[in-house]
């Protein structure tokens, strides 16, 4: 079980400024290898490819959106349990309460501060330890 922060994180974001800036953030917040991606397409190719940590996305990508984002995200092996935390750009409640039922463990306002990407990596890795030691 990874250790949080976590070693490696997949950035799903199609603008390259964004990107850049999410990089930083996450590098500020201890996680040493950031890996991204700007569409679902090219985060599955990534998650097929590499073993992540931790992913961070948009709910709305060029070639994807909600739902079948997640899906994209979760169906893929050995990282379908990859912990998921979304950005939040001011979904409507429904959505919200569709992500959370689909399992993200986590939300961040856009753009996301570091005191904020802290204390949802705090949340995830003690979630991801209650989970490791409730299984028998």
């Amino acid at each position: 079980m990874p250790q949080f922060p976590p070693h490696t994180a997949l950035v799903v974001e199609p603008d390259p400024l964004s990107q850049e800036r999410l990089r930083q953030i996450l590098h500020r917040a201890g996680i040493a290898r950031v890996l991204a991606a700007a569409s679902a397409q090219g985060a599955s190719i990534t998650l097929a490819e590499e073993l992540v940590d931790l992913v961070l996305t948009r709910w709305k990508l060029p070639d994807a959106q909600g739902l079948p984002l997640l899906r994209t995200l979760r169906g893929r092996g050995r990282n379908g349990r990859v912990p998921v935390v979304l950005l939040d750009e001011g979904q409507p409640p429904e959505s919200r309460v569709a992500a959370v039922k689909w399992g993200i463990a986590g939300r961040l306002p856009d753009p996301p501060t570091l005191d904020a990407l802290t204390a949802v990596l705090r949340t995830v890795g003690d979630d991801l330890r209650r989970r490791a030691a409730a299984r028998p």
